[in-house]
């Protein structure tokens, strides 16, 4: 499925990235624009080094969007985002990692990230409405991650529940 995401963002002109878990997937990141380290990679960091030395490798560098939780430490996770991409083309997303993440605990960390963030910073957003997106972007942040389904029905893994449909994406 990814092979057909990247030729879809290509035709309309989208950005696309990924987070990948696993060799498995390595070839997708190499047709991504971008890619994307979920703030759960951090928590195993004897698995995610193979997979920093590798991105290390794309010659152009590519931007790294990387999550974190508030619980981690961030100033450790950007040194190790520097190893890998040393031309610094790097951008920090906030997230909570529950689902849904309910605005009053999207609002903490929205807060915090605003307060602690000497870099362009971004919200990755778990919450099911535009409004955790809105209030990140009066704090200052100017990226944002967001989940898109065809139908919040169409299976019982957390995302589609989250994740913006078609016309909820068009409002935001």
């Amino acid at each position: 499925n990814w092979r057909e995401m990247i030729f879809w963002a290509k035709e309309v002109e989208v950005k696309i990235g990924f987070s990948v878990f696993t060799k498995n997937y390595w070839e997708a990141l190499e047709k991504a624009d971008f890619i994307k380290i979920a703030a759960a990679q951090f928590d195993d960091i004897s698995s995610l080094l193979p997979y920093l030395h590798y991105i290390k490798s794309f010659k152009p560098p590519k931007p790294i969007f990387y999550s974190y939780r508030m619980d981690q430490d961030l100033n450790a996770i950007k040194k190790l985002i520097h190893e890998a991409s040393p031309s610094g083309l790097s951008y920090a997303m906030a997230v909570r990692s529950e689902y849904p993440t309910h605005i009053e605990s999207a609002k903490i960390l929205i807060d915090h990230a605003a307060k602690t963030q000497d870099i362009t910073w971004g919200y990755s957003c778990h919450t099911p409405k535009a409004e955790a997106i809105l209030y990140a972007l009066q704090r200052g942040a100017t990226l944002f991650e967001v989940h898109y389904t065809l139908d919040h029905e169409q299976s019982d893994f957390r995302d589609h529940k989250t994740s913006f449909n078609y016309e909820e994406l068009a409002d935001l």
